[in-house]
């Protein structure tokens, strides 16, 4: 069992994200609309994986994808975003996992379950363009 944190300012898409992980094994450690109080809960115990909006009020995700970077490298963190294009460089560049939105809810689960399972063998999985 993982735990999770989502960081989703959409509120449907964040409920749709919750009910989703609820049905699986893991475990919701933290919700959040925004970035701005993530990083003082978990500070000193991450969580398994970070599941990230791009598009967030005040700072995007990639800047908080660096920020839980320079704290806890090894992170695993699933960036969602409906402009794949224009976050790829980023997120191959930092290690991220890239799913477009809007996606099918096999395809959510099945990209947490695939980054979980391929945690320790460097793998990273980025939707075609």
């Amino acid at each position: 069992m993982a735990s999770i944190v989502i960081v989703e300012d959409n509120t449907a898409v964040r409920m749709l994200m919750i009910e989703l992980i609820k049905e699986t094994s893991h475990h919701i450690q933290g919700v959040f609309k925004d970035g701005s109080a993530l990083f003082k809960q978990y500070d000193e115990e991450p969580p398994d994986l970070w599941i990230l909006d791009y598009e967030l009020p005040g700072v995007n995700g990639i800047e908080i994808s660096r920020n839980i970077l320079s704290r806890h490298p090894s992170s695993l963190i699933l960036l969602c975003t409906g402009k794949v294009e224009w976050v790829l460089g980023d997120a191959r560049q930092l290690g991220l996992d890239v799913l477009g939105k809007p996606f099918e809810i096999d395809e959510f689960i099945g990209r947490i379950e695939s980054i979980l399972q391929n945690k320790n063998d460097g793998n990273h999985s980025y939707d075609e363009l």
